[in-house]
């Protein structure tokens, strides 16, 4: 059985809704990876920094 302790500990469901939209999305991701991908793109053809994106 649960003791106080233990029900004081669990996650409320404000809890669980405030860490599901701090969750990247996998757009988020995607985006991410673009914007990595772009950057490397622009390191190799010795592009500044000012002009990748």
């Amino acid at each position: 059985m649960a003791t106080k302790d233990d029900i004081a500990n669990m996650a409320t469901k404000d809890d669980i809704a405030r860490l599901e939209s701090n969750m990247a999305t996998k757009k988020d991701l995607k985006e991410g990876l673009d914007n990595v991908n772009k950057r490397i793109d622009g390191l190799i053809k010795g592009m500044p920094d000012s002009e990748v994106n």
